[in-house]
């Protein structure tokens, strides 16, 4: 796990990704908060993940209310 590789907690971490499986799931499962990109999504699914979700700038806006 990259968190381990690098010193720091996966609960201080958050992934920022596009794709519901293979960014936001995964990194729930190990630990880490996620904020999901909907400008350009990628799902396989009918439903998102239980987590913060939006575009671009309202990422920007998330990590600045960290």
């Amino acid at each position: 796990e990259i968190a381990n590789r690098i010193g720091v907690n996966p609960e201080n971490c958050v992934m920022i990704g596009n794709n519901v499986k293979e960014d936001a799931l995964a990194a729930m499962k190990a630990g880490l908060s996620v904020f999901l990109i909907t400008d350009c999504i990628i799902n396989d699914s009918d439903t998102l993940p239980d987590c913060p979700c939006g575009t671009y700038d309202e990422c920007l806006e998330y990590l600045k209310s960290l």
